[in-house]
């Protein structure tokens, strides 16, 4: 069933090339989409296409609890 399936969160590790695309995406289909960035300046703009956005550097941080989800990519 889509619509139950789409009711997970899925949270995008790093809004880059592949990941920004993927993010929107998802959105657009109705998932509760979670993304992350390294940097401040992409954060704001991540967050201005309205995505709930973090900032979370994979080599230094553990997975923080913004980005908990039923899906990590």
């Amino acid at each position: 069933d889509l619509e139950t399936f789409t009711q997970q969160s899925v949270s995008v590790i790093g809004a880059g090339w592949l990941g920004l695309p993927v993010s929107l995406k998802l959105r657009e289909l109705e998932f509760n989409v979670k993304v992350s960035t390294t940097t401040p300046e992409k954060l704001i703009s991540l967050k201005s296409e309205g995505l709930n956005a973090v900032l979370f550097h994979a080599a230094k941080d553990l997975l923080p609890d913004d980005l908990i989800s039923d899906i990590v990519i």
